[in-house]
């Protein structure tokens, strides 16, 4: 089972905040032992464990970032119904994760109100800088958040 850590701010994180971050996100590594990676902007830090199931390329690795780079995405978990939302292009050797992503700069971040699955995903949009949550209806993957005081 995969797992994420990520932070946004509205200034930008600290060098000494961005070390205190990945010693907290470490305590999930356990979560995916395939791979481990980040994506680091100014005021936005992602965090990813991967446990590799579906594509074990480095080509999924996560946190995504869109062809066009306005979206980024942390992603753990299988949609269901993929197939029906892009028949045309959809291919089963390629990860949700990079169907979802890009699936949300063609359509727009609404697209997450038609998927269905076990899911928890986090997408920043650079271009709004806004962080989007979501998880399956039923919380089978877990998601939690809190807004933190600075540090």
């Amino acid at each position: 089972m995969c797992g994420f850590f990520t932070v946004i701010s509205e200034n930008n994180i600290s060098s000494k905040n961005k070390k205190i971050y990945r010693s907290i996100a470490n305590k999930i590594n356990h979560r995916g032992p395939d791979d481990n990676y980040f994506y680091d902007d100014n005021n936005y830090l992602s965090i990813f464990y991967r446990l590799s199931i579906r594509d074990p390329s480095l080509k999924s690795r996560q946190p995504l970032v869109s062809k066009c780079g306005r979206y980024i995405i942390s992603f753990n978990g299988e949609i269901y119904n993929l197939e029906e939302l892009i028949p045309d292009i959809y291919e089963k050797n390629i990860s949700d994760t990079t169907y979802l992503l890009e699936l949300i700069s063609f359509k727009g971040i609404d697209i997450l109100n038609k998927i269905r699955g076990m899911f928890a995903i986090s997408i920043y949009d650079k271009k709004e800088c806004k962080v989007f949550i979501t998880r399956d209806p039923l919380g089978i993957k877990p998601l939690f958040y809190i807004q933190p005081k600075q540090l």
